[in-house]
């Protein structure tokens, strides 16, 4: 956004501060209101990516950790851990064929895989132009803004309860607990 902006740079232990002017090209005629619209449905969808990112991270995180103890766990242990990684890959979206008729129609929930990729594509439309949104564009944003809220609930709960419940088991069957760091 065009405005008065301080940068500081430190550099070993010294810090240099600077202000600088950020100006909007003339050429464009924008208002300042639908820019600020462009630049917060912008920060939405970037928050968003890198949140629905670093879930995915640890999706993935999980699901070699899962692999490497179903070669050690047997019976009801192994069971829980191939129930668990099916549900990772549910909610990962890895591994998963797209759905042939794209989102339209698709009843399968949401999964991180394609709620990165279509939070992505917000953002590089709302980055293509120094425009105001449009209103498909604002309204995908409300609509994709749901689907993130709901998707990393679901994956809260399964961090939560689901990896809870079966690093009790793991525990039991005294082998290492699953870890999302």
């Amino acid at each position: 956004m065009p405005g008065e902006y301080k940068v500081k740079l430190t550099v070993d232990g010294r810090s240099y501060t600077q202000t600088l002017t950020v100006k909007m090209d003339p050429r464009v005629k924008t208002s300042t209101a639908d820019l600020r619209r462009q630049f917060d449905l912008s920060m939405l969808a970037y928050n968003g990516l890198q949140r629905s990112m670093a879930a995915l991270e640890q999706v993935r995180s999980l699901r070699a950790q899962v692999k490497d103890l179903r070669a050690r766990a047997q019976g009801a242990t192994a069971d829980a851990l191939k129930s668990f990684d099916d549900k990772l890959i549910a909610i990962g979206g890895e591994g998963r064929p797209p759905n042939a008729g794209g989102d339209a129609g698709d009843t399968r929930p949401m999964d991180l895989t394609r709620l990165a990729n279509t939070l992505e594509s917000l953002l590089e439309l709302f980055q293509g132009v120094d425009a105001g949104p449009t209103t498909q564009g604002a309204a995908a944003s409300a609509e994709w803004q749901q689907n993130f809220t709901e998707t990393l609930r679901r994956w809260d709960d399964l961090k939560t309860k689901d990896l809870s419940s079966l690093n009790d088991q793991l525990r039991q069957a005294s082998l290492p607990i699953l870890k999302t760091e």
